[in-house]
């Protein structure tokens, strides 16, 4: 009953459309699909996509869309795009955007890897039943699908074909097969072996209850004289006996074949809305037969074949096709395609996506000045990179676009003759009488060889591309240039830690670096053995992976191999001989720690660990790794590459700057020949210098080439160039520390680093003795020398921590030089005193004033200057000022020193004309000696600034200190503490004068460079917060002051004892502030301290 009331509504429904044609003007209501401007300009038969400007091959895969039943062939496959709301320019000006989902969506969409094998094809047909119809009919359609498909297979019988049919095409699909079984005996070629797959899109395999509604308006249209064809129609009604007699016929040949059907969910409306249907139910558009899949879109019959975007049934049917695509691609390759690469796949490994793609754009980009191969990348880098694992997985991931893929290990010719022998197997190539022959040949003269480059060289546009991958050609001399193949059809990878290996392709060749692997990278593949997500597990698990990475520098194999040592130490029920196990510890954190620990206490073990090793395919561990690149280096170089590789190894491994290979190159002709002596000759070699006396650095770079080429060092270009190292190259490079066990590279590199830091301190407009630091060698290890140049190394890189302000360092080693010179030259020894000076100013710097005065003027002269018994004091000053003049000479470093403690003498007794005197001498013969620049004469200059201070010579003192504040800026930065010392002298003058805003925002800077630099206790740091106070206290802020003055007082008291000079005039300025204040009982009590302090 239901059923009979649903039919007569939609009768109903025809009856009025039919009575709204009936009085309408019809003709222009219906179409005259073959009068300008509806006429299709898309010609009929098979029309090309230009996708891919794809070159025929003799395999691959034709993709044959076929429309349905009175369509518009440029219409059919496309949709109106919907129209942006935020952008009315399309609105405005008319316009309307279609898209074609086929050319526009699909063509981008196929994997690169299958495009040169695809071509695409629409069948337009004449099927317009509506108005000026042809009577055509199916099978006559069908036949015409079946020649022209013939036609186009002919010179291609082996390519695949996939039909995609809408509605009614897919009848004419399923009628083109069927002529096929019945027709090839008269055709050259048969096409119902190549159809692999038909994709149905709402076809109506048992016919279309809404025909009838097609063929009663047909009738009308015919009426009106319009020459419709109803019987095209009509062919298609429901259940109809022609439709399952076609259907039969085609089941029975076509079991070869997959099928896919897709099939609308949504109604379809038409008729103003007042007929609504489903055109092709689902069990009608479902073929009936066990494979074949069923596919529901959620879209109308008309949006089967109509995308405007990539929505989701877009998506399914383009994943389908893909995957049909894909799939007859590698059934043809089966039995056809040779993959000969060894199993090298490690299980695990993470992928290096950047790699990747960056290697699959350089393997798309075609040669530009070679005609030798159409692609050809040179991957080079570091030994254990991932050089090897990166080819692997593109060999893999890219079986699909080459048909042939050949592996050559190219570590030495040996394996290249056996690889090529593998190879002309696989291939199937017959390497003729040469086979025979025993008596050896030029490897590019091997009868395997030849034949499988002549095979390559020969293939041409008709046959699918081929990749050869020669890997770990270190070694280009071992003939892998007589081996790099040619074709046009062909592509190649050579992975290699030689930088130079581009070379042996040919011109044009594309490079890609393998460098350490990202954080994340690492972390992954650390976590990966232990079956751990990284994204997923906890930020502890996180930090330690991380840190266990970093420690290994990302080096992919030190990581990967770090991971199957955490996994087998996890691991519960080892099997000792194949590595396996049952299950993970559910702890991974202990692990992880239990592994980080283990490194830093027992790192040569775990980098050597062979037990470890054999359970990675690689079969190496770190050392090995860096062992074949040494002797690889050792195979191309003339020049002492390994030897410098060690000595490098001893500097810091981030930059190791060429400048000091410079300096010692100058500097060794000043130095004294008891350090020059102990420099091996093969370094003195790298350190000559030319006519004019600068370095001849020709020597120096030919040694370094082999290392750069093998990716043991790396260009560094910091503020002075040079080069940098992996952390594990330098672990592996001071191994070669024992080969010889009669050199010493401590001894080697101690001088090497003394005469570095002479020659940088003697130079005043260098600044590249602050570069210095992380090169120098450590205390404990100087003092173990046991050279006779152990002194002088000493003294020197002593001289240089002080610079530094590395002053325990260089306490330690200038102690030691005075201590062993008085024992052996006396105390008066003019190398004695200088000695017992330059460990004097280490005292100074420390804050340690009594003993830096003591060494200086010995006891008597520390009890005058601590009574302020300046007269004294004098007296004493001016004999030892005597004795060194005498003994030392006036141009003497300690004379000098002398004559500057004197001048201070003569300044607190306020005679500052004498002190001037004395200084203006000091500075010229610095100036003399050293230079205007030099730190010691800029000393001397400061000291002189300070005399006019105290004349009230504010504008000399002002410009003096103002020059010595700006060159010590420009040479050693504005945090350096003798820069900062500049800049607190010229505050005080500031204040001499008046100018309080200036002295302030200079007392602040100094005040926070000086905490930044020595810390919040530190002598100099206490006196400019003092002088900070001061300015304070003038510009009448005492809140600020007094709380600045009480944190200096109680600092001194805790630094240098309440009795020292400088904690008295800190009580001084603090009760200054009191007084200041109007609290004039608690300034009398500190005045009271401070005149008890004298006294004593």
């Amino acid at each position: 009953m239901r059923v009979l009331l649903g039919f007569r509504r939609h009768w109903m429904a025809i009856v009025v459309a039919l009575g709204a044609i009936w009085f309408s003007p019809v003709p222009r209501l219906i179409l005259q699909m073959f009068v300008r401007p509806h006429a299709p300009k898309s010609g009929f038969g098979l029309v090309p996509v230009d996708c891919f400007n794809s070159t025929l091959k003799a395999t691959g895969v034709d993709i044959i869309l076929v429309h349905g039943l009175g369509s518009n062939p440029d219409t059919t496959w496309q949709k109106l795009a919907e129209t942006d709301p935020k952008n009315h320019t399309n609105t405005l000006s008319g316009e309307k955007k279609y898209v074609n989902w086929v050319t526009d969506l699909l063509c981008e969409d196929l994997p690169a890897d299958i495009r040169p094998h695809v071509r695409i094809f629409f069948f337009n047909y004449d099927s317009y039943w509506k108005r000026d119809a042809i009577e055509e009919r199916r099978s006559r359609l069908g036949l015409q699908l079946f020649n022209e498909v013939t036609s186009l297979e002919v010179k291609t019988p082996e390519r695949g074909i996939v039909f995609i049919g809408h509605s009614y095409g897919g009848l004419v699909i399923k009628e083109a097969v069927i002529k096929a079984q019945y027709l090839q005996s008269s055709h050259l070629v048969s096409i119902l072996p190549q159809t692999k797959a038909i994709m149905f899109l709402g076809t109506p395999h048992r016919g279309s209850a809404a025909a009838l509604l097609g063929v009663k308006a047909a009738q009308v249209f015919r009426a009106f004289g319009l020459k419709a064809s109803p019987s095209i129609v009509e062919a298609i009604t429901y259940d109809s006996v022609e439709l399952q007699d076609m259907h039969r016929q085609f089941d029975a040949i076509s079991d070869h074949v997959r099928i896919v059907n897709f099939y609308e969910e949504r109604v379809t409306r038409a008729l103003w809305g007042l007929w609504s249907d489903l055109i092709v139910k689902e069990q009608s558009a479902t073929l009936d037969r066990p494979q074949a899949e069923s596919i529901g879109l959620h879209t109308d019959h008309s949006g089967l074949n109509k995308f405007a975007d990539r929505d989701s049934n877009y998506k399914k049917i383009r994943n389908k096709l893909i995957e049909l695509t894909e799939a007859i691609i590698a059934d043809k390759r089966i039995g056809k395609s040779v993959y000969s690469v060894p199993p090298k796949t490690e299980k695990f490994h993470t992928e290096r996506r950047n790699l990747s793609e960056r290697l699959e754009e350089k393997l798309n980009e075609s040669l530009k000045v070679s005609d030798q191969v159409a692609h050809a990348v040179a991957i080079y880098g570091l030994g254990g990179a991932g050089k090897t694992q990166l080819a692997l997985e593109y060999a893999e991931r890219h079986r699909l676009r080459y048909d042939t893929i050949l592996w050559i290990d190219a570590r030495s010719e040996a394996t290249i003759r056996s690889s090529f022998q593998r190879c002309a197997q696989d291939l199937k190539l017959k390497t003729g009488l040469y086979s025979t022959m025993h008596d050896p040949v030029a490897l590019k003269d091997d009868p395997a060889v030849r034949v499988v480059l002549s095979w390559l060289q020969n293939r041409n546009q008709l046959h699918d591309e081929w990749l050869a991958i020669l890997d770990n050609a270190d070694d280009l001399n071992s003939g892998v240039r007589d081996v790099i193949p040619s074709g046009a059809r062909g592509s190649i990878i050579l992975t290699s830690r030689d930088i130079e290996c581009v070379e042996v392709l040919p011109l044009g060749s594309q490079q890609l670096h393998v460098g350490i692997m990202e954080p994340s990278e690492s972390i992954s593949l650390l976590l990966r053995p232990l079956n751990l997500n990284d994204v997923e597990v906890p930020g502890d698990i996180l930090d330690l992976s991380l840190k266990i990475c970093e420690n290994l520098e990302h080096l992919a194999l030190a990581v990967h191999l770090a991971s199957l040592h955490i996994r087998f130490g996890c691991a519960e029920d080892v099997d000792l001989k194949s590595g396996n196990y049952s299950k993970i510890s559910s702890d991974p954190k202990n692990c992880l720690e239990s592994y980080l620990q283990n490194f830093k206490t027992n790192k040569n073990r775990l980098l050597q660990d062979k037990t470890i090793a054999r359970l990675s395919s690689y079969n190496q561990t770190v050392r090995t790794v860096w062992d074949s690149s040494l002797d690889a280096v050792e195979k191309i170089s003339s020049f002492p590459s390994r030897l410098l590789l060690t000595l490098l190894a001893h500097m810091d491994r981030a930059n190791i700057q060429d400048e000091m290979f410079r300096l010692v190159a100058i500097g060794q002709a000043k130095a004294p020949r008891t350090l020059t002596h102990e420099l091996p000759k093969w370094l003195s070699e790298l350190v000559r210098v030319d006519e004019d006396g600068q370095w001849d650095r020709f020597a120096y770079d030919e040694t370094l080439k082999p290392l750069r080429i093998f990716g043991l060092v790396h260009i560094s270009n910091a503020d002075y160039p040079g080069v940098g190292m992996h952390t594990l190259v330098q672990w592996r490079a001071k191994f070669d520390d024992t080969l010889q066990p009669h050199q010493s590279w401590n001894l080697y590199y101690s001088v090497f680093m003394a005469i570095v830091s002479t020659q940088a301190l003697s130079e005043p407009y260098s600044k590249f003795w602050q570069h210095m630091v992380p090169h120098l060698p450590l205390s404990k290890d100087l003092l173990s020398l046991e050279s006779d140049a152990r002194v002088i190394v000493w003294e020197k890189l002593g001289a240089l921590f002080a610079r530094v302000k590395q002053l325990e360092e260089a306490e330690t080693l200038l102690a030691k030089v005075m201590e062993i010179r008085k024992e052996a030259l006396g105390a008066e020894h003019p190398d004695t005193l200088t000695s017992m000076d330059k460990l004097a100013e280490i005292y100074w710097d420390q804050g340690r004033s009594k003993e830096a005065e003591y060494l200086l003027l010995n006891d008597l002269a520390l009890t005058y200057f601590d009574q302020g018994r300046w007269k004294e004091a004098e007296d004493l000053q001016v004999q030892v000022l005597e004795k060194r003049k005498k003994v030392l000479g006036i141009e003497h470093p300690g004379t000098l020193i002398s004559i500057d403690n004197l001048a201070y003498t003569y300044q607190n007794q306020g005679r500052m004309e004498e002190a001037e005197e004395l200084l203006v001498q000091a500075v010229e013969v610095w100036k003399r000696i050293a230079g205007a620049k030099h730190p010691d004469t800029m000393i001397s200059m400061g000291s002189l600034a300070l005399a006019y201070v105290g004349q009230g010579r504010w504008n000399e003192a002002e410009d003096l200190q103002v020059y010595l504040m700006e060159g010590n800026k420009k040479m050693l930065g504005t945090d350096h503490p003798d820069t900062l010392t500049r800049m607190s002298d010229l505050m005080l003058t500031y204040i001499e004068q008046g100018r309080l805003k200036e002295a302030e925002e200079m007392g602040v800077q100094v005040v926070e460079g000086n905490k930044k630099v020595l810390g919040v206790e530190h002598p100099n740091t206490l006196t400019s917060l003092n002088s900070l106070a001061l300015t304070y206290t003038y510009q009448g802020r005492l809140e600020e002051a007094e709380e600045m003055g009480v944190q200096v007082v109680d600092r001194r008291k805790r630094v240098l004892g309440v009795e020292h000079p400088d904690t008295l005039i800190s009580l001084n300025n603090l009760a200054l502030i009191y007084l200041a204040q109007g609290r004039l009982k608690e300034a009398e009590e500190i005045g009271v301290q401070v005149v008890e302090g004298n006294k004593k």
